[in-house]
């Protein structure tokens, strides 16, 4: 889904479950136990890093997130 998703594809992660499942903690996580969201976002922001240092890159990069 990450690599679909930084090539330009719209991806949604859905989190469904009973009330203190554990969505929260998953998704965002707690203290150094990093959730899904931040660790999603360090790869994909890495990724526009390596791109940008690139001197024949010429793409540029756009990233929208939200959380209901």
């Amino acid at each position: 889904m990450l690599n679909n998703a930084f090539e330009g594809f719209n991806a949604c992660l859905f989190a469904y479950g009973q009330t203190g499942s554990g969505k929260s903690y998953s998704i965002v996580g707690y203290g150094e136990n990093r959730g899904i969201i931040p660790m999603v976002c360090d790869e994909i922001f890495g990724r526009i890093k390596a791109k940008e240092d690139d001197p024949s890159n010429n793409v540029k990069h756009e990233v929208k997130l939200a959380m209901l």
